[in-house]
């Protein structure tokens, strides 16, 4: 999947976390970590773990915001995200990977 934000403006990722078979996945106590790096192989450009977002455990979803400066400290481009989650007593895997386009403010 790939989102495309304008540089310099404020945005959200919206996740919904379901497990291999659809159904909710239970994220009480859960470690949650979202990485957006240049490429699928390069180093960490931005990242969040539970504390930084917004986690709903009845709904089974996450919000992830970036704000202005983080928006405009990227230049225009392609990135890679990745959603990491790791429910109480299952290993970490990931849940959600794609690409965030980074255009230019007009």
């Amino acid at each position: 999947m790939s989102r495309v934000i304008d540089r310099g403006y404020g945005f959200g990722l919206f996740f919904i976390i379901v497990d291999e078979f659809g159904a909710k996945e239970d994220l009480a106590g859960a470690t949650i970590e979202w990485r957006l790096a240049a490429s699928d192989s390069s180093s960490v450009l931005l990242d969040r773990d539970a504390s930084g977002m917004i986690v709903s455990i009845e709904a089974s979803t996450a919000l992830i915001t970036l704000t202005k400066l983080e928006t405009a400290g990227l230049a225009p481009g392609r990135y890679y995200y990745q959603l990491a989650v790791a429910p109480v007593g299952k290993e970490s895997r990931i849940y959600d990977s794609g690409f965030l386009t980074v255009r230019a403010r007009l």
